[in-house]
C-alpha cells in the first residue's frame, strides 16, 4: 500500500534519537513536505518527499491523504477504558462541594464503578470496550492501554482482563492489558486488607499463565495501599515475568516512585505530589514519568511538575487516563493542551509524551515515531500544522488513521 498527498509529515526520528528526554521543537522531525509512505504488512518499507518515491513503488495500491498533516499514531499509556456504569451523579457531587477522598469514604468513588462492572458480563464489558475504542480512533489514539482494577475480586478481575484480551484479538489498534487488582480494597475487605493482597497476589501466577495482562500497577495511596503492600505484589509480578508500574504521588509521596525507578519499572503514573527524591530518581531511571493532566483540570487539583521533571532529564509521557471518576475523556489532544498551558510543556514535548514517551512507558519499541522498519501506526488530521492540534483545544479530530498497516477513513 502506497499513501500520497501528504502535506507535512511528522516523523519524531529526532525525539525517538533521544528516547523521549529533552526534546526540541525540531525532534519532531525531520518533517517531510508532500511525503509519502509504503506500507508492507504493519511496517513501514518507504518514507519520503513524493518526488523520490522510487518507481517500482508507484505501482502499489494508493490511498489519498488529501493533503492532510500526518503524525505518528498516538499511544494512551493509561486509562481505565473497560467500566461499567456511569457517575455523573457524583460530578454533581463535586460540584457540591465534596471532595473525591470524601466521596470515596461513602462508598461512591471507585466502589460504585466495582459494583456495576460487577453484575455487567464479559460480553458487555467487551461491547462498551468497542464502543470506547471506536471513539479513540478518532482522536488519532493507535494503540491504548487498558487496566483492570474494577472488579476487585478473582472472577470480576479475570472478567475485565478476558475482555480486555478479546478486544486486543478483534480490533484494530494494540491494547496493552494491566492488571490493577490493587486499585481499592473492595467493601467485603474492608477490614482484612491483608487478606486482600494476599488474594491479589494470588492471581497473578494465573493472570501470567494465561498472558491476559503486560503489567501489574498498583494504587500507592493514603486509604488504598501502602509502599509494603505495592512492593509486596509487583515483587510477585516481577517473579512471574510481568512489567510492573506504579499510581503514585498522586496525593502524597509515600516513596513508590522511588522503588519503582530502582527496581526496573516501565513507569510511575500521576506525580502530583512527587517528592524531591522521586523527581531525582526518575531522571537517573528508565522509569517513564507519566502524567495525566485530564486529573487535575476535572477534580481541580495541583498538576504534576512537569517542567522541574522535564529539567531534571526524566522522560515523561502524558495520557488520559480515562476513567469514570477523575478524569472522564478520551480527548488526548485535550491532554496535550492542558501540558501545555497548566504544565508548561512546549509543544513539541507535549506530542513527544503522546508518541515516543508513551510507547515506552508500554514496552513497545517498534512505535511512537515514522521511519522504516518501525510500525505503520499513523494519524492524519487536517489541519495546517501539528501545533494546530494542542492550540484548537476540545475540538480537532483525526481524518484518518493506520492501526498496524491498515487504513481507517473516519471522515468523508
Amino acid at each position: 500500500m502506497l499513501i500520497t498527498n501528504i502535506s507535512k509529515l511528522y516523523t519524531f526520528a529526532g525525539a525517538w534519537s533521544k528516547r523521549g528526554r529533552r526534546v526540541a521543537k525540531e525532534d519532531m522531525g525531520p518533517v517531510i513536505r508532500d511525503a509519502a509512505v509504503a506500507i508492507e504488512g504493519k511496517e513501514i518499507a518507504w518514507i519520503g518527499p513524493a518526488r523520490e518515491l522510487p518507481a517500482e513503488l508507484k505501482q502499489r495500491e494508493t490511498v489519498d491523504a488529501r493533503g492532510a498533516i500526518c503524525t505518528p499514531g498516538f499511544v494512551d499509556c493509561h486509562t481505565h477504558t473497560i467500566f461499567a456504569g456511569s457517575r455523573h451523579a457524583e460530578f454533581e457531587m463535586r460540584s457540591e462541594g465534596k471532595t473525591y477522598l470524601e466521596i470515596a469514604r461513602e462508598g461512591g468513588g471507585i466502589l460504585s464503578t466495582v459494583e456495576a462492572t460487577r453484575r455487567a458480563s464479559k460480553d458487555e464489558l467487551v461491547e462498551i470496550g468497542r464502543r470506547r475504542l471506536d471513539a479513540a480512533l478518532k482522536y488519532g489514539i493507535t494503540t491504548v492501554e487498558i487496566k483492570s482494577g474494577y472488579g476487585l475480586n478473582e472472577t470480576d478481575e479475570i472478567k475485565m482482563l478476558e475482555a480486555s484480551r478479546a478486544l486486543a484479538d478483534e480490533r484494530p489498534q494494540t491494547v496493552v492489558s494491566t492488571f490493577l487488582g490493587a486499585h481499592a480494597i473492595p467493601p467485603e475487605y474492608r477490614d482484612r486488607k491483608v487478606e486482600y493482597v494476599e488474594l491479589v497476589c494470588d492471581l497473578i501466577p494465573e493472570i501470567a499463565e494465561r498472558r491476559l495482562a503486560d503489567f501489574v500497577d498498583v494504587f500507592c495511596e493514603d486509604g488504598f495501599f501502602d509502599l509494603d503492600d505495592t512492593v509486596r505484589i509487583l515483587e510477585r509480578a516481577r517473579e512471574h515475568g510481568l512489567g510492573i508500574k506504579v499510581h503514585s504521588d498522586e496525593f502524597r509521596s509515600l516513596g513508590a516512585t522511588e522503588w519503582i525507578c530502582k527496581n526496573g519499572g516501565a513507569s510511575a503514573d500521576h506525580l502530583a505530589a512527587v517528592s524531591d527524591e522521586g523527581i531525582e530518581a526518575l531522571a537517573s531511571s528508565d522509569t517513564v514519568a507519566v502524567l495525566l493532566p485530564g486529573v487535575s483540570l476535572f477534580l481541580n487539583k495541583p498538576y504534576a511538575p512537569a517542567r522541574r521533571l522535564i529539567d531534571a532529564g526524566a522522560r515523561v509521557a502524558v495520557a488520559t487516563d480515562y476513567n469514570p471518576g477523575s478524569s472522564h475523556t478520551q480527548n488526548i489532544l485535550l491532554a496535550t493542551t492542558l501540558a501545555c498551558t497548566q504544565m508548561q510543556m512546549t509543544v513539541a514535548e507535549a506530542m513527544c509524551a503522546i508518541t515516543v514517551s508513551a510507547a515506552i512507558a508500554l514496552g513497545l519499541f517498534d512505535r511512537g515515531r515514522l521511519e522504516a522498519g518501525a510500525r505503520a501506526d499513523m494519524a492524519f488530521f487536517d489541519v495546517p500544522d501539528i501545533s494546530y492540534l494542542p492550540y484548537h483545544f476540545g475540538e480537532d479530530r483525526a481524518v484518518m488513521v493506520v492501526c498496524g498497516g491498515e487504513p481507517i477513513r473516519l471522515q468523508p
